[in-house]
């Protein structure tokens, strides 16, 4: 597997049709169409008998301006020359020079991975809101939505996970949820990630990996910020976590950490209930930022320590070897 990236402005090739320039000399009435292909122009007169004008002579310039080509005035103009005309100044002949833009003006980001003969997954950083997929019999591409001009193509790929690692889900020091709506979206791609097995894989290995999945733990982690001194006692704002353990903020925030996960869980069991999510609370976590009570930093604005707070699915491996792909997927369409 290899991965391969691309920073340019991404070629925009384009056919301008009907096109009109402003003339040198007295000629009148000349259309073209333009065809653009990685900055290079390719012009000819418009296929209606009308278009070779009237008027023209031998030397006359047309130049057809860069905006009307999807380029700059001036730097990606096209100046079309007259060579020959024929009765009544019809142009018959002309040369082009001028060079078009090739993209739109803006630096993209393409990454390319190859993927193997195997089953490919590819995770990528932040929500499956933040991109649009579209599936393909022999690639994957992803969009970023956040930066547009940002495009992963997964070729030979079956699937991609995203770490989420970009949402700070939860509300400080409840359960309840910062962004409802985002929430339950989470909810849903998870759930829709299940649901395109179907279209994915064949019926038998689709029962297989289901039978799999069905058997086996489904871990969702829950985790809590750590804004202060957690050897302190504390009354939080999380009733039911108050005296757990010792009574200390590092116990009352591994008791809200575990009711955080459980909440997930349950809200996946209903969705999917022939598989078993299990929730596990980790406590106190800065891993997610680096932000974090220390004894050497005690002041902690828990706006910083947001995106700690949150939850993990974690799916156990589930492994397919040695079985030709055209056992293994069905054939798949672009969406």
């Amino acid at each position: 597997m290899t991965t391969t990236i691309t920073i340019k402005d991404k070629a925009v090739n384009a056919t301008y049709q009907n096109v009109t320039g402003l003339t040198g000399g007295a000629g009148v009435d000349a259309v073209f169409d333009v065809v653009k292909t990685n900055g290079v122009y390719t012009a000819s007169l418009d296929s209606l008998a009308a278009s070779a004008g009237s008027g023209y002579v031998a030397g006359d310039t047309i130049t057809i301006l860069g905006s009307a080509l999807g380029g700059v005035n001036g730097t990606n103009n096209l100046i079309l020359t007259v060579a020959t005309v024929g009765t009544a100044g019809k142009i018959a002949t002309f040369g082009a020079v001028g060079t078009g833009r090739v993209g739109d003006g803006t630096v993209d980001v393409a990454v390319d991975v190859t993927g193997t003969t195997g089953i490919d997954t590819y995770t990528l950083n932040g929500a499956s809101s933040e991109y649009t997929i579209t599936k393909a019999a022999d690639k994957i591409t992803a969009v970023s939505t956040v930066a547009t001009n940002v495009t992963f193509t997964l070729a030979d790929h079956e699937r991609v996970v995203f770490d989420n690692k970009g949402i700070d889900l939860f509300k400080f020091d409840e359960t309840n949820f910062k962004d409802e709506v985002a929430a339950l979206k989470l909810i849903d791609n998870f759930v829709s990630e299940f649901d395109e097995l179907k279209v994915i894989y064949k019926p038998k290995i689709y029962d297989k990996i289901i039978s799999f999945y069905s058997e086996k733990p489904i871990e969702v982690h829950g985790y809590a910020s750590r804004d202060a001194d957690p050897s302190a006692i504390i009354t939080g704002g999380y009733s039911p976590c108050n005296g757990f353990g010792d009574g200390t903020r590092g116990q009352y925030n591994q008791c809200l950490s575990q009711a955080r996960a459980n909440k997930i869980a349950d809200m996946l069991k209903k969705r999917l209930p022939f598989l078993n999510f299990v929730g596990v609370g980790h406590g106190e976590t800065d891993k997610f930022n680096g932000v974090g009570w220390t004894p050497q930093k005690t002041r902690i604005n828990n706006k910083d320590t947001a995106l700690n707070r949150r939850f993990q699915v974690f799916l156990p491996t589930y492994e397919l070897k040695n079985i030709p792909k055209d056992e293994v997927f069905n054939v798949q369409t672009p969406k």
